[in-house]
């Protein structure tokens, strides 16, 4: 009877944290490899569907999470596997502060290094873009195209662009008609969940693999379109980048994340400006032919150069490096504004 108890009162002041004002927690709160609070959703048997993805790696991976929430699947899997989080959230949902409690909750993982997040509305124009700059190994899209603005075929046809793996969860009792329509694109299904808001709904995670090569059209978030054809193949072995020529350059650990642009123009929240400011300090920007920010590649708190840039040298180095701290520290009317003016900086 004592044990009885002293379970009873565990369970209670587990479920009785506040995290800073947030009483309803959708997803378990996941701090250095602990749950230390339950959220209203089912998390643990979603988690185990998809490390059936997560287990196929034999290399480093980046996890874009669409819609992070609590960041249970990208702090989970990225304590378990070498792996980068790039977590995207809008900043409030049912009136809590979403984006701010996620970055709260990356500072107390102390113990996971590669975490990003994104602090951004995403919309369908935001998701094309992304898709012509970036590309992820594993794109996680959980139960969130009832909460998108637009046609949800388009954002499903997008979203199978940004990615190697696309899981994409609906629901059987909201909108059915997603469901229908992904089911029409025969995925296969990873997974079932159980839901919180209906006793008879389930949760049906749709597994889309496409291992071939992913055109990229720009080499960050504000650049022109190539002239060259570019693109990403990558299975779970390697990660190429390959040229219109034929070249191919092996993708590393050091492009596990995002570029630095891309980062800051998508409201860049996690790391903060000074972690930044650090993982800055700690290149050899002095070193480095190409210092400019477009070269750079934030992959959680640690910054790495990409190395294809490094080909070719600015004219005037320091202002480069100047020019890239200024790019770190500024808001994004700053940074509209610095690249469509870059060149009276770099001269």
């Amino acid at each position: 009877m004592r044990y009885l108890i002293l379970a009873l009162c565990a369970i209670l002041q587990l479920n009785a944290i506040d995290y800073h004002g947030v009483h309803e927690i959708y997803q378990d709160v996941f701090i250095n490899n602990n749950c230390v609070k339950r959220g209203v959703r089912e998390c643990n048997d979603r988690y185990l569907a998809l490390q059936e993805v997560f287990d196929l790696y034999d290399r480093p991976f980046t996890i874009l999470d669409i819609g992070a929430a609590q960041g249970y699947f990208c702090f989970r899997a990225c304590y378990e596997y070498d792996a980068t989080g790039v977590m995207i959230e809008d900043g409030y949902v049912h009136g809590e502060r979403t984006a701010s409690l996620l970055k709260e909750l990356c500072e107390e993982n102390s113990e996971i290094d590669n975490l990003i997040v994104l602090r951004k509305k995403i919309n369908l124009d935001d998701l094309k873009r992304l898709s012509e700059c970036e590309f992820f190994d594993v794109v996680l899209a959980l139960d969130m195209l009832p909460h998108l603005v637009g046609d949800f075929r388009e954002y499903i046809q997008v979203l199978k662009t940004l990615g190697t793996n696309v899981i994409i969860e609906s629901s059987t009792d909201i909108e059915p008609h997603i469901n229908e329509y992904i089911e029409s694109l025969n995925p296969e299904l990873l997974g079932v969940a159980s839901r919180h808001s209906s006793v008879e709904g389930l949760g049906l995670m749709w597994w889309f693999y496409s291992p071939h090569e992913h055109l990229i059209t720009r080499d960050h978030w504000y650049a022109q379109p190539h002239k060259e054809t570019v693109s990403i193949e990558a299975d779970f072995f390697e990660k190429l980048r390959i040229t219109g020529d034929g070249r191919d350059e092996k993708i590393e650990n050091t492009g596990s994340g995002i570029n630095l642009m891309t980062f800051k123009a998508l409201g860049g929240y996690y790391p903060a400006q000074e972690a930044l400011i650090q993982g800055l300090s700690q290149i050899p920007l002095e070193k480095l032919k190409n210092p400019l920010p477009w070269n750079l590649m934030v992959c959680g708190k640690k910054i790495f150069p990409i190395r294809r840039c490094e080909s070719t040298e600015v004219n005037n180095h320091r202002s480069a490096v100047h020019y890239t701290y200024r790019i770190v520290k500024s808001d994004i009317k700053k940074l509209e504004k610095l690249w469509r003016h870059r060149d009276h900086f770099l001269r």
